[in-house]
């Protein structure tokens, strides 16, 4: 029974091993197999849009073209390009109908076209339409997400629109429209999906690094926190800080200001002001003025010191004469 039983594990034994060999030369697929395919089957994983396609798929905002495709050599309407930013806004309720003529309230678009326009992220090819068929550019693209983003102030791009120039600017400045060895941004041109998922991706991307652009304030070597307006001098002066870090000589000023030259005018849209300690203003369009005291004159808002009292902001600025710093995070 024993020499019975040893041959039937020799036997075993010997009828096994080709089968660990073929395990041993077919490894299984790594966990982090997210390199080895996209979710479409005209895309390669080593095209140059290929992340971009993925990303803005797996955020909800841009799908496919069916069965399986993403279409990338194609182009976009202006209503598609429509939809897909109501989709990044979240798509907030939006009541009435739009103004424009050449579209319908019934549409798949019309939520999307008429939040669109109220936002002022659109406004029209002329004549009172919105084109809702005929292919974006990319500088429409930026164009819209610029203004979603309030218009910040940014050199003009001189091989964009006039309608455009600042947008484009701004999107280079800020990576959302890249300059690489495989896509240059062509401001005038159709933009095809492959490159609209690049520039989506780029778009929130730089939305989730928020604090890049945080402007950060210290006073005679203090940091101070400081909660700043959403407004065009403002975007300036955040345009301004990109080139790096601003130095401010601030003289006292009247026992309740301390003033000092920006070396530059920004945009200013001054309003009769009193103002509060701790509050920051634009005066004259080229001075920064930061007050423990108050006054009332015609300023500009910049932003007001948060985490202070009165008699704490009367410490640290009614002394004399002090420098201020401004710069951006991460630069």
């Amino acid at each position: 029974m024993k020499r019975t039983i040893s041959l039937f594990l020799i036997l075993m034994m010997v009828l096994t091993v080709p089968a660990c060999a073929a395990e041993q030369t077919s490894p299984a697929p790594a966990e982090n197999s997210e390199t080895a395919h996209t979710s479409y089957t005209d895309v390669a994983p080593d095209d140059w849009y290929a992340e971009a396609a993925e990303y803005v798929l797996e955020q909800g905002i841009m799908n496919g073209t069916g069965n399986d495709r993403f279409s990338p050599q194609e182009t976009f309407t202006r209503a598609q390009l429509a939809t897909v930013l109501y989709r990044i806004a979240g798509e907030p309720a939006a009541s009435g109908e739009d103004s424009f003529t050449d579209t319908d309230s019934d549409a798949w678009y019309a939520d999307a076209v008429l939040w669109a326009e109220q936002t002022k992220v659109v406004n029209g090819v002329g004549n009172g339409r919105f084109a809702p068929g005929d292919p974006v550019t990319q500088e429409q693209l930026v164009t819209m997400l610029w203004r979603m983003e309030g218009e910040p102030s940014e050199a003009a791009a001189s091989d964009a629109s006039p309608y455009a120039a600042q947008a484009v600017g701004w999107a280079r400045e800020n990576g959302v429209a890249p300059a690489t060895a495989d896509y240059t941004f062509a401001p005038k041109e159709n933009a095809v999906r492959g490159q609209i998922a690049v520039l989506l991706q780029g778009y929130l991307l730089w939305k989730e690094e928020p604090n890049m652009d945080q402007i950060s304030l210290t006073l005679a070597g203090q940091s101070v926190p400081v909660e700043w307006e959403n407004n065009p001098s403002v975007d300036a002066l955040r345009n301004l800080l990109r080139s790096g870090p601003l130095t401010v000589e601030l003289s006292r000023y009247g026992g309740f200001e301390q003033v000092g030259s920006l070396g530059t005018s920004l945009p200013r849209n001054d309003g009769q002001t009193t103002t509060v300690p701790g509050d920051i203003v634009l005066y004259s369009g080229s001075n920064m003025v930061i007050f423990y005291g108050s006054n009332s004159w015609a300023y500009t808002r910049l932003g007001h010191i948060t985490d202070k009292s009165k008699a704490e902001l009367e410490a640290l600025l009614g002394g004399g004469d002090m420098t201020a710093v401004l710069s951006l995070a991460g630069r």
